[in-house]
């Protein structure tokens, strides 16, 4: 009797454990879940002398290209389009090339959300002993936490489909951003709203493993993103709204040519990176840890939208 009893309340505290895992595997955080060792790997890689400061209307960004396109198949993230990852567009005289990739099925009626970050720095200069810009923080920490993210949630399956954009041309007038906005609206793709990801090497003066999103009170993405987070990993910055920070990345183009929420996710607030637009944006005064902690808080966001159908909303 007392054997039986033993065994009746042990299988108690063992289903108890076993729910009380499941909760925590099914968590916001999935921080034992994401791995992102990668992410520093990248960030010096792509901010690294090879690539010349990643200009568009230099060859050095057509390495880029190759680069990050040699990631996504790796990783078995395919093409949006049929006919490979790249999205040629017109650059002033010439032709430059967004990467895209998507994560789902092609249905262009499907619900769609989009990531993105631009791939594109300001090459080089003539008049200085460092004549590079390895734009590190602007942008190859955006593309790492993209090709990262991208990589994590390609395990998953969820109802809406991910499109995955290296954007060119942001340093010229967001060219490769606008472009692509106009040809999924006019492909009838259905986009609900675009995440983009500026800036994300330093630690926001609020603390660690924080962000901050432009246009703040144009939606609804920071109050239903903190509540899957269960903390306030969104924050509001006011120098964001007062610099006009909105209209200043490549979320603004799908913002007035599509009319979705479309914000820019970063950790530049001003105060922490004075190396911004500088040959010295390097990738070792980084910090990668922080990084890491955001790209894992970022990728558990978007899971957690996808995954419990949130919908995002523009506010008037």
């Amino acid at each position: 009797m007392i054997k039986k009893l033993l065994f009746v309340l042990l299988s108690i505290y063992w289903l108890g454990s076993c729910q009380s895992i499941s909760k925590t595997l099914t968590s916001n955080n999935l921080k034992q879940e994401i791995v992102v060792e990668d992410a520093p790997a990248i960030v010096s890689k792509l901010a690294s002398d090879e690539f010349m400061g990643r200009n568009p209307a230099d060859k050095s960004y057509d390495k880029s290209v190759s680069y990050v396109t040699g990631f996504l198949k790796r990783n078995n993230i395919k093409p949006f389009y049929k006919n490979g990852y790249l999205d040629t567009c017109q650059y002033f005289n010439g032709k430059s090339y967004n990467v895209i990739a998507l994560i789902g099925n092609r249905n262009r009626k499907k619900e769609h959300i989009l990531i993105g970050a631009h791939l594109d720095h300001l090459g080089t200069s003539h008049h200085r002993p460092d004549s590079i810009y390895n734009g590190a923080n602007d942008d190859a920490t955006g593309v790492a936490t993209v090709l990262q993210i991208a990589k994590r949630l390609n395990t998953y399956h969820f109802d809406q489909n991910i499109i995955v954009v290296l954007f060119t041309g942001e340093e010229s007038g967001f060219i490769g951003s606008k472009h692509l906005a106009k040809k999924l609206k006019n492909e009838g793709v259905n986009l609900s709203y675009m995440l983009n990801f500026e800036m994300l090497g330093k630690t926001l003066s609020t603390g660690e493993d924080q962000v901050y999103i432009t246009g703040y009170e144009k939606s609804n993405l920071a109050e239903e993103g903190n509540k899957i987070m269960n903390r306030e990993f969104i924050t509001y910055l006011p120098l964001a709204k007062s610099y006009g920070l909105f209209y200043m990345a490549d979320n603004i183009s799908f913002y007035k040519e599509m009319g979705i929420p479309s914000h820019t996710i970063s950790t530049f607030d001003f105060k922490n990176d004075h190396k911004y637009h500088t040959e010295a944006d390097e990738a070792e005064r980084l910090d990668m840890d922080n990084l890491n902690k955001v790209i894992q808080s970022s990728t558990s966001l978007i899971k957690g939208l996808l995954e419990n159908n949130i919908r995002i909303k523009t506010k008037k």
